[in-house]
């Protein structure tokens, strides 16, 4: 009916994929079928409006943990994206993103820092008389100020990398448990099955999250790479750099 096809349309819906797509639709109204009988459709439509949506995100869950374990067996999980890869590799292309740019960041810091030590310590130096010493202070003040914005990047990336590993674990649990759990018997009891499920379910959507959070910093970050090459004129020469190399070796 009408309510069942409703039902069908915004569970793909929520994951991402063409209501309209025939394929997905019997793949769906399959797996709802055994989570809510089209039989027993009456007592869902009689709930109040709150309880319909708290009912219809347990659907959700329920319905996408079984076509995601579907999948992994090979019966069925038609279209559905691998959320885990997806969030994996945007984490892993955001921690290298911001690896590169903490790397230039920092020595470019350790370089003004040196050149500003070893000036301070040689006042007497006609060789050093000519460097801008205020000057490579204040550049160095902005360089710190972007590369402590590069490090709260690496905080974040770092972060979405170890929740994409959790995550992937605790679904790889949950699926051995479901294929121990299917696999040795021909009637497996509801109150066993649906919690890893709704499991997998809710590991696939974290997933998902993290990679989109992932993917946005990414982005950011792309416009926060622009400032890596200041709008000023940089008065920190190589030969500077060279000089307190040297100095410093001398020492």
């Amino acid at each position: 009916g009408q309510i069942h096809r409703l039902i069908v349309a915004a569970l793909l819906t929520q994951t991402g994929q063409a209501p309209q797509n025939e394929i997905y639709q019997k793949e769906v109204a399959a797996a709802l079928e055994s989570v809510l009988p089209r039989a027993n459709l009456h007592a869902f439509t009689s709930l109040a409006y709150a309880d319909k949506r708290a009912r219809l995100a347990d659907l959700h869950n329920y319905v996408l943990g079984i076509r995601l374990f579907n999948k992994a067996i090979g019966k069925g999980g038609v279209g559905l994206v691998d959320k885990l890869r997806e969030a994996n590799a945007s984490t892993q292309e955001l921690a290298t993103k911001v690896l590169e740019q903490l790397q230039a960041a920092t020595r470019d810091v350790e370089e003004y820092e040196a050149v500003i030590q070893y000036v301070a310590s040689q006042q007497n130096n006609p060789a050093v008389a000519d460097i801008p010493l205020k000057r490579l202070q204040d550049e160095l003040t902005n360089r710190r100020q972007y590369l402590s914005f590069v490090q709260s990047f690496e905080v974040e990336a770092m972060n979405g990398r170890e929740a994409v590993m959790q995550l992937a674990r605790e679904y790889e649990h949950d699926m051995d448990d479901l294929r121990e759990l299917v696999g040795r018997r021909s009637a497996v009891p509801k109150e066993r099955v649906y919690p890893l499920f709704e499991a997998l379910a809710r590991r696939w959507t974290e997933a998902e999250e993290v990679g989109m959070h992932s993917a946005a910093l990414a982005q950011i970050l792309l416009e926060l790479v622009q400032f890596e090459e200041p709008g000023y004129k940089k008065v920190l020469k190589a030969e500077y750099v060279e000089m307190a190399g040297r100095g410093g070796e001398a020492e």
